[in-house]
């Protein structure tokens, strides 16, 4: 049997408050251990720390915990400021946080979630971080309202998926019935084929799981782009080692990138009718 090593914790920066170096001298000053990640800026990894919530800082907004891989995940999508963005499977909000810092708190997010009682915490770590561009509304990501149609330069679609990739930090999911992933493909194909249209032409798409299986990730992106030919894929760069993805996909692997297990796909809409 596989022997489970603890799981790093990585906190990002609140760029929009300090710097790097300010943070780590911070955590020292409290005795504790942190160092840079080894590719990604403005991200920590800490040790020895006890519970996060109590961590001077936390409180004032000056980081919040999230993997490399969901950051990374932002930065393929590279939004920027004065963009309007939509978040459309948001909670816990880390995305919807990563955008706004990108785009320098200028702009618009709209964090959405199916059930309402999840907002709360993405409404509470916007404000303590003091990010004013996010808001939040209930939605079926599926079947969002038409005002949204052709609105968003952005959209995100972080998707339900089978979490296989995350098994380090939640090792219950090796016990759960696989037969209850068989309906998740349809699921993620109904969610991108709802936010399509919300997609302003020349506008991006940003599908991303937390698992490795093909049906959920290259096979799913396949069956949505032979739907939606207005759609492409498009390269994007991460840091090294990293590098550029291949057809707009990228896959992140726990024992080669230290990360979660994660999925990334990039889509851009033609301009065209």
């Amino acid at each position: 049997m596989c022997k489970q090593h603890p799981v790093p914790t990585f906190v990002q920066l609140n760029t929009t408050k300090l710097g790097s170096k300010e943070l780590s001298d911070i955590f020292a000053k409290d005795g504790i251990n942190c160092r840079s990640h080894a590719f990604l800026p403005n991200c920590l990894e800490i040790s020895d720390s006890g519970s996060i919530g109590e961590l001077y800082g936390h409180g004032e907004g000056l980081f919040y915990v999230q993997d490399p891989a969901a950051r990374l995940s932002v930065l393929a999508a590279a939004p920027k400021a004065g963009d309007r963005v939509l978040d459309a499977c948001a909670a816990p909000g880390g995305k919807s946080f990563a955008a706004a810092m990108m785009m320098e708190d200028k702009g618009e997010i709209i964090s959405c979630d199916l059930h309402k009682n999840k907002l709360s915490r993405i409404k509470t770590g916007a404000e303590h971080l003091g990010l004013s561009i996010i808001s939040t509304k209930t939605m079926d990501a599926a079947q969002p309202e038409e005002g949204f149609f052709e609105s968003f330069d952005l959209v995100i679609a972080d998707v339900p998926c089978s979490g296989l990739g995350v098994i380090r930090k939640k090792p219950d999911i090796r016990y759960k019935n696989t037969a209850g992933f068989k309906n998740l493909p349809e699921l993620q194909l109904s969610i991108l084929k709802g936010l399509a249209p919300c997609v302003k032409k020349g506008g991006s798409l940003l599908y991303s799981t937390c698992t490795l299986l093909p049906e959920e990730n290259e096979g799913l992106i396949a069956r949505f782009l032979e739907l939606h030919p207005s759609f492409s894929p498009e390269d994007f760069i991460l840091p090294e080692p990293i590098g550029q993805s291949h057809n707009g996909m990228l896959s992140l692997y726990p024992h080669i990138h230290g990360t979660d297990g994660f999925f990334i796909c990039k889509l851009r809409k033609s301009n065209e009718n």
